[in-house]
């Protein structure tokens, strides 16, 4: 099966991500494994208690989530008679792949707002916008930014305007 995005796109996700055959933590507290993944596709969460995966399965787990990522923007996409480019529409997977399609599809969203108004430049933008997590500290709960995500979000920026190859060197 190939994957519903450009290469450069699944390139980023994979370096973003790495890969981590046992669950662990990922910053905001979410049960991870693999590549990223934090539910089966039963739908099933992650468990801190689950057997480690191979790489083939991480991959699987990564494929599965993409196309569904994929089919969701694609068909908000079109709804709203957007059109962009593979390169850009696969920017938005990669994004949704992270953070979840709700801040591209909701009109109150930073994103899902730059979206509708079409305007490149402010989507681009939009994307650093979303360098935060939830961190509990002392039993309260702060949005801080992390510089992974910071890092993430700057290379999608860059990928979306860009198209190129070379963005981590950017």
């Amino acid at each position: 099966m190939s994957s519903p995005i450009t290469k450069e796109a699944l390139e980023l996700i994979r370096h973003f991500e790495g890969f981590y055959p046992k669950p662990y933590l990922c910053p905001a507290g979410i049960p991870t494994i693999g590549i990223g993944t934090i539910a089966y596709e039963n739908g099933k969460k992650v468990s801190l208690k689950d057997y480690p995966i191979t790489l083939e399965r991480a991959e699987e787990l990564l494929r599965f989530e993409l196309s569904e990522k994929a089919d969701t923007i694609a068909r908000f996409l079109m709804r709203n008679s957007i059109i962009l480019s593979e390169q850009q529409y696969s920017v938005l997977v990669s994004f949704a792949y992270n953070c979840g399609c709700g801040a591209i599809i909701d009109s109150g969203r930073t994103l899902g707002s730059a979206i509708r108004k079409k305007n490149l430049k402010s989507i681009a933008e939009a994307f650093l916008v979303y360098n935060k997590a939830t961190v509990k500290k002392m039993g309260i709960k702060f949005r801080v930014p992390l510089a992974g995500l910071t890092r993430r979000r700057e290379a999608e920026r860059y990928l979306f305007l860009n198209g190129l190859n070379n963005f981590f060197e950017a």
